[in-house]
């Protein structure tokens, strides 16, 4: 099948998987002045992939948003011969800074576990008990009022590592777990996997304020969106990021695994 077919047919599918998703969702209840939102992200960039407009219309409403990236984001240019991985966790944190004020959040309100990136399914049973009693003393000194984290269904191993390593963090609490959605807003196969699971599922709808905002945001990850020399194409491809210039987004909470409940 040609490329540019191929990407059509895709394209298509996902709008059609979208209005589906979009037709058994409800809106995500209104943010309240004071209230607190604690968002867990993986990787620099995935908050603002996933749930920048919600971010955006958070502060917006008066909320007070902290954003936690898990990892120190040095896996993303594997092989390349001219950034060390060094070089990107200092790049990645930067592009964060600039990315979260333009989405609003200050930069007091952001935190760097620092997790080696590309292994977080991996990690000894140490450093898992340590990230997860971390991510417990935030929550609990927080105590938020919603927790975003990105989503189990994700297709990603480190997404689905750090989807359940904020589920044993927030264990026992009363706070609502919602996850946001990244690489299977691409993936036709991920997406028409959470639109068959039987969960609840949530809207965030943008205005075009919001929309353009979070746009801004996604193009503050340079070391993603752009070349680095002597690579020729970005870490994120222009197709990819095209998705999320959709009018929403989707969040879903799912029935809390038996191992988040001990």
């Amino acid at each position: 099948m040609m490329p540019d077919l191929k990407l059509w047919l895709r394209r298509r599918f996902l709008a059609w998987l979208r209005q589906k998703l979009r037709s058994v969702s409800q809106p995500l209840p209104r943010f309240r002045r004071g209230e607190t939102l604690l968002v867990f992200a993986p990787h620099q960039d995935d908050e603002t992939l996933g749930c920048g407009g919600l971010i955006i219309q958070a502060v917006d409403a008066g909320a007070i948003v902290h954003v936690v990236f898990i990892t120190d984001g040095c896996h993303s240019h594997p092989g390349h011969p001219e950034v060390s991985p060094a070089q990107l966790t200092e790049m990645r944190a930067r592009e964060a800074r600039a990315a979260a004020d333009i989405l609003g959040v200050p930069s007091q309100n952001l935190l760097f576990l620092g997790a080696p990136d590309g292994r977080l399914p991996h990690l000894g049973a140490r450093e898992r008990t340590h990230l997860v009693e971390h991510m417990r003393g935030l929550i609990k000194s927080l105590n938020p009022d919603c927790v975003f984290v990105c989503s189990a269904l994700d297709g990603s191993s480190e997404h689905e590592a750090a989807c359940e390593l904020v589920g044993r963090a927030s264990a026992g609490r009363p706070t609502r777990v919602f996850e946001y959605l990244v690489w299977s807003q691409w993936s036709p196969r991920l997406l028409l996997r959470v639109l068959r699971a039987s969960h609840e599922v949530y809207r965030c709808e943008l205005s075009e304020e919001s929309a353009a905002l979070k746009r801004a945001a996604i193009n503050a990850y340079r070391s993603q969106v752009e070349p680095s020399p002597p690579w020729s194409h970005p870490v994120l491809s222009h197709a990819f990021l095209s998705v999320f210039d959709a009018t929403e987004e989707f969040f879903i909470i799912r029935p809390c695994p038996q191992h988040c409940r001990d």
